[in-house]
């Protein structure tokens, strides 16, 4: 697959409602309850983080903090070089342009230009 196709797709998971009204929160909320629970001593933990070791529920959060903020960051980082090489190419055509925009020409000025392409 191509990078943007990947990108895409995961834009495309990213705008479901599945994502937003489910998956995202129930990770959010089973990262902040494991946060709770780091802090614990181990006698004092419940639930499935009893018998977890204290790495064991760093590594946890970690690994579903990176779940809910990699892949927008993809898709953020994207669209921001997306953007950025846009406006690099459209700078370049404006300045090998000889009179600069044609949009910030007035009528002689363009009609000049076009006589001296033609």
């Amino acid at each position: 697959m191509e990078p943007r196709e990947d990108i895409e797709a995961i834009r495309q998971t990213l705008m479901t409602r599945g994502w937003r009204d489910h998956i995202a929160p129930a990770l959010a909320k089973k990262m902040d309850q494991a946060k709770t629970q780091a802090i614990l001593t181990s006698d004092e933990r419940s639930g499935e983080f009893k018998p977890w070791t204290t790495d064991r529920i760093s590594g946890f959060t970690l690994g579903l903090g990176w779940c809910l903020n990699t892949f927008l960051t993809y898709v953020q980082t994207y669209d921001r070089e997306r953007m950025l090489a846009m406006a690099e190419q459209k700078a370049q055509q404006e300045a090998d342009t000889p009179l600069g925009s044609p949009h910030s020409m007035n009528a002689s000025d363009r009609e000049a230009l076009e006589a001296n392409n033609a």
